[in-house]
């Protein structure tokens, strides 16, 4: 079908408005008449049965077979959703039970028997106690009126004692002949008594320690005579463990007193007072367990402490407020005291390089 354009041979002449309007009228009337109408036949486009037009991707692109996805099928032209193996409304709800924590809690239980008892919300467990019935309870026990008459009340019975409660408390009468009454008992026995009994159970020989409430042990007698709290004794090769002097203890010999190497730079305050290093380079030194609520001194004989810088523990106090130098390779002995424990030292080099 032939369509009239009209057009100018001339340039820079224009169209009229019912021209330009005439050949666009023509225009859409030829490409009507060029398109075929209905549907797809073999000499256009050719499908797969079961298939639709789309596209498997997101992106642009040309028209291709895809299949119709789970759960939907295509039949006679129409797209259609497969409902098999769901219910519907209507069916759900007059042939299931709403879901509910208390059901779900029941069903979860493991017991075989017993009493179903709720414990909290959506909480249960079985009780498998042993319960009477009401026929069983009857035929048991006595009503209230039937007790009443015939039994002391509960509170009634706080002055008895039970037949078990009595036989395994008191001797019966026939054989209280070989008891002793009360008064005869005090005049003739030592009242019951634990530290008694746990000396009694004693067997061995010696002298008694009492070590914690009512518990008694036996030490070795010391050789020689037995000395009082006030009386003189002389001790030979005797070991005293922190013992405290009171008064003014007279010392008739000399004095003497363990030398302690000391590990790495500390000093143990419960080990001594006099200790030994030999420095090979720079030391920071710490003190450990000064005794408090008294003086305390110790004296450190430091060989090589020229080596390197000596670090000295805090609250140290030198004369002049500085510390000694000291020589690299040689001896040097240095005092210290304390009257505080530990908080100030006062520290004096009482050897210098000594030869």
């Amino acid at each position: 079908m032939a369509t009239s354009i009209t057009l100018r041979s001339v340039k820079g002449s224009a169209l009229t408005h019912t021209e330009v309007d005439d050949n666009f009228s023509n225009l859409k009337t030829t490409a009507d008449a060029a398109a075929p109408a209905g549907a797809i036949t073999s000499s256009g486009l050719t499908m797969a049965t079961g298939k639709l037009l789309g596209r498997t991707t997101a992106s642009t692109g040309a028209v291709q077979e895809i299949t119709a996805g789970a759960g939907l099928s295509l039949s006679a032209g129409q797209l259609e959703v497969n409902f098999t193996g769901y219910l519907t409304t209507a069916d759900a709800a007059t042939t299931y039970q709403p879901l509910d924590g208390d059901l779900t809690a029941i069903a979860g239980l493991a017991g075989t028997s017993g009493l179903l008892q709720k414990t909290a919300a959506n909480t249960y467990t079985l009780d498998t106690n042993t319960y009477l019935t009401t026929s069983d309870a009857s035929s048991t026990y006595l009503t209230q009126t039937n007790a009443a008459s015939t039994y002391q009340t509960q509170s009634g019975m706080s002055a008895y004692l039970t037949t078990a409660s009595a036989s395994s408390t008191y001797q019966t009468q026939a054989g209280m002949s070989a008891y002793l009454s009360t008064a005869t008992a005090a005049t003739t026995y030592q009242p019951l008594d634990p530290d008694l009994t746990a000396i009694a159970g004693i067997s061995s020989t010696g002298l008694l320690r009492r070590t914690a409430a009512d518990t008694w042990s036996v030490v070795s007698e010391p050789a020689g005579s037995l000395v009082g709290t006030t009386d003189t004794q002389t001790l030979t090769n005797k070991t005293i463990t922190t013992p405290t002097l009171d008064g003014s203890p007279y010392i008739n010999g000399s004095l003497q007193q363990n030398i302690v190497a000391v590990a790495a730079s500390a000093v143990d305050c419960s080990a001594g007072n006099y200790f030994t290093k030999t420095a090979s380079g720079a030391l920071t030194w710490t003190v450990t367990n000064v005794p408090s609520s008294r003086a305390y001194t110790f004296i450190l004989e430091l060989t090589n402490g020229g080596t390197g810088t000596q670090t000295w523990f805090s609250g140290i106090k030198w004369p002049g407020g500085t510390a000694p130098t000291l020589v690299a390779s040689g001896v040097d002995v240095l005092g210290f005291i304390t009257d505080d424990g530990g908080t100030t030292w006062r520290g004096v080099q009482l050897m210098k390089d000594s030869k």
